[in-house]
């Protein structure tokens, strides 16, 4: 079985993870994770973006300030751990 979840905000090491479904066939869980990239409103930016420009002009950021972990989202497709104790393989990740 096939899980999605994601963080769609800018706070991508340490926001919560959502869970967008779960216990889902493989075809089930691509039609999901390809719907969840395709919205418009998932992975947009726009917004923030402009905000983050102006911080980044006011205090002066250099690339590495927007890439230091705390700017984007992720939506990751997750081959769902069967025993306790294992993990959850992550099979397509994808990130902005």
């Amino acid at each position: 079985m096939y899980k999605v979840c994601g963080i769609t905000n800018y706070e991508c090491t340490c926001g919560e993870e959502q869970l967008f479904g779960e216990d889902l066939s493989l075809e089930e869980a691509l039609s999901l994770f390809l719907s969840i990239l395709q919205s418009v409103d998932s992975l947009d930016f726009n917004e923030l973006d402009g905000l983050i420009n102006e911080w980044a002009e006011d205090w002066d950021w250099d690339e590495e300030d927007y890439y230091s972990g705390s700017y984007g989202g992720s939506i990751v497709l997750y081959d769902e751990a069967r025993n306790i104790g294992d993990f959850d393989r992550e099979i397509i990740f994808s990130s902005r």
